[in-house]
This record gives C-alpha cells, structure tokens and sequence, in this order.
C-alpha cells in the first residue's frame, strides 16, 4: 500500500513540506492498516478446542462470549496466548439454564462451546465420552476412502494392535472440515483436514 500511494503522490514539481505531509499521511494509513491487520489476526486466532458432546470446535477468540469469563472454571478465566486449550462443555443443569441456552442459540447463533459458563476440564470422565462417541476408523476409510492412506499411517504409528483397534474419530467444527483421531481413552493423536483426503 505504501509504494503504490507514494507513486501515485510523488510529484517532483511540489514543494518539500507539501511532499512531507503527503509522505506523512501515507505513513499514517499504513500504521492504520497494520493496525488493522494485528488486531484482526489477534481475535480470529484459535484460543481453544472445545468438545461437545459428538464432535469437536475450534473457538477463535472473536467467537468468546467474553462477559461470561468470570463465570468460567478459574482455569479458564484467561484466554492463552501461547496456543488452544483444550476443554469440554457441559449440559446445561436446570430448565432455566436449558432454555436460556437454547434462546441464546438459536436467536444469536452462539453455541454452548463459545460460552465460556460452559465450559468444563477435558479430564478422564469428558474423555471417555470423547471415545464413547467415536467411530472406528474404518466408518472413515468406507466415507473417504482416499483418507486410507493418512489412516494407514497413523495405524503404522501405533505400537500394538490393541491400540490400532481402539483409534476412534470425530469431527471438528472449524473453517475448514476435519476429523481428530482418539485414542480409546479419549486422548488426541492427530487432525485430518478433508482436504487431504482428496
């Protein structure tokens, strides 16, 4: 943006201070848009992996409803700078919170694993739901079977066949479509971007 305003400014025929300030406001805008861009950037940045119930999210920060933070688990009170976290979400407990989570769902868009109140530790009771909810790999390899060989390698990795057999998957709501792959205890091997497999 800057050589191409400075360009179409740049006139040998005007006077020092005239060029200055138009040097001086294409300065400007640029600190604008880099300003721009930064902040952009800051709020789209993945800040966790949610998961919810059936499948896994991936919440940007502009996606945080970011007035219902002091009601989160202490844990999760501060968004991470340093990459995604890893959470749950839980059910809402009573009728009232059932149907104020509905409203907020279904008139604002804004799902249960954007609000922070929701949110829960990815601990060994959300992680054998995780693994519970799975599917096989094969049901994977059966959909898309160009993804056979991404699965064929993560099965490789695996040191016994008892691990091999108990690799689940389950997909991610994210911008782009994929699948993680589980352990059978709920534990997190890898992502498969959609992508990939084609």
């Amino acid at each position: 943006m800057g050589p191409l305003l400075t360009f179409v400014v740049y006139n040998r025929a005007k006077g020092v201070r005239h060029l200055r300030r138009d040097i001086s406001v294409i300065a400007l805008l640029q600190m604008l848009a880099l300003s721009y861009g930064l902040h952009a950037m800051y709020m789209g940045r993945p800040i966790g992996l949610a998961f919810e119930f059936d499948r896994f999210r991936v919440v940007s920060m502009a996606e945080v409803v970011a007035a219902e933070l002091p009601q989160a688990p202490s844990m999760f009170r501060r968004l991470p700078l340093n990459g995604p976290m890893l959470f749950a979400v839980r059910k809402a407990t009573t009728s009232e919170e059932r149907a104020e989570a509905l409203n907020v769902s279904i008139f604002q868009g804004i799902d249960n694993g954007q609000r922070p109140k929701f949110w829960i530790p990815y601990d060994e009771q959300a992680r054998a739901q995780a693994a519970a909810a799975g599917r096989p790999l094969g049901a994977l390899i059966s959909k898309y079977p160009s993804s056979k060989i991404a699965v064929d390698r993560i099965w490789a990795a695996m040191p016994t066949q008892d691990d091999r057999d108990g690799l689940r998957f389950l997909p991610v709501r994210a911008k782009h479509d994929a699948v993680v792959v589980l352990t059978h205890d709920g534990g997190i091997v890898e992502f498969l971007l959609y992508d990939g497999f084609f």
